[in-house]
C-alpha cells in the first residue's frame, strides 16, 4: 500500500512531455481517465471478499495502476512529443510551399540576379 502512494512521487520525473498540462494532450487525457477507472476498480475490489475472481482482477488492476506511472506516462508523453514534432514539421513544409507558390518564379529569379549583379563593381 505504501508503494501505491510512493509511486505518485515518480510522476514529475516520468512525464517527459514538453507540455505539462493535459488540455493539449488527448492521449494523456485518455490515459488519465483509464487510471481513474482503474483506481475506482481497485476501490471496489478492495471491498470484496478474498475469492477467486476478485483476486485475479485485483492483481491485473494493480499491475495497470503501477504501469501507468512507470510505463504508460513516459510512453504516451514521448509519443505525443513525436506526433507534435511531425505535425510541426508538416505544417512548416506546407507553409513554406504556400509561400513559394504564392510568389512567382520570375520575381525570385529577379531577386537573385539583382543581388548577384549588385555586388559587382563596374569600373
Amino acid at each position: 500500500m505504501f508503494s501505491s502512494i510512493l509511486v505518485i512521487l515518480v510522476l514529475p520525473y516520468a512525464d517527459l512531455s514538453r507540455y505539462k498540462g493535459l488540455q493539449f494532450r488527448p492521449l494523456g487525457k485518455i490515459a488519465f481517465w483509464i487510471v481513474i477507472a482503474d483506481f475506482i476498480t481497485l476501490m471496489v475490489l478492495g471491498a470484496k471478499h478474498v475469492e477467486s475472481p476478485f483476486i485475479e482482477l485485483g492483481q491485473w488492476a494493480s499491475i495497470l495502476y503501477f504501469s501507468y506511472f512507470l510505463v504508460i506516462v513516459p510512453f504516451v508523453s514521448l509519443l505525443e512529443n513525436t506526433l507534435m514534432d511531425i505535425s510541426l514539421h508538416i505544417n512548416s513544409l506546407t507553409t513554406r510551399s504556400d509561400k513559394v507558390s504564392q510568389s512567382s518564379p520570375n520575381k525570385a529569379f529577379n531577386k537573385i540576379t539583382k543581388r548577384d549583379y549588385s555586388n559587382l563593381a563596374w569600373k
